[in-house]
């Protein structure tokens, strides 16, 4: 899947880095104390997102970066392709009301989720986006090995 916030069904995302969402605690939301945006917790954390920030080795655990240079390459090898856009897709997209959802499917770059549990909905896609800009913060490095 992807966020609608930033894509659309039938679209395709070459991964740069890998977050891992199923090292995680969870509380039941409607357990949770009401100020907490997500009931999904880092390990050794007592609230979503706490601090401290992550760690370099916490960091090492939990985001596997792909070698940039090939994703570069297939990115720059596929960015241009015409993806198809069927009838079915179309109609999929009125129901999302981002442009990003609404938009033809393309090719993009990006940071990719993996977890073992299949969610949908909008706050499951605010903490899925939160999660992965927990563990890789604007501007972090890149491995280019």
């Amino acid at each position: 899947g992807v966020d609608p916030m930033v894509g659309t069904v039938g679209s395709i995302t070459w991964g740069q880095r890998l977050v891992d969402g199923t090292a995680v605690k969870f509380i039941d939301p409607r357990e949770m104390p009401k100020a907490w945006p997500s009931g999904w917790l880092p390990l050794h954390r007592n609230e979503p997102y706490g601090l401290p920030v992550p760690s370099p080795a916490e960091q090492s655990t939990m985001v596997v970066e792909l070698n940039s240079r090939l994703v570069q390459w297939a990115y720059d090898l596929t960015q241009s392709m015409k993806l198809p856009d069927s009838e079915e897709f179309q109609n999929l997209r009125l129901r999302y009301n981002t442009s990003a959802a609404r938009a033809p499917p393309k090719v993009m770059l990006g940071d990719t989720l993996s977890t073992d549990v299949f969610w949908t909905g909008s706050e499951s896609a605010g903490w899925a986006r939160n999660w992965t800009k927990y563990w890789v913060p604007a501007g972090s490095s890149r491995n280019e090995d």
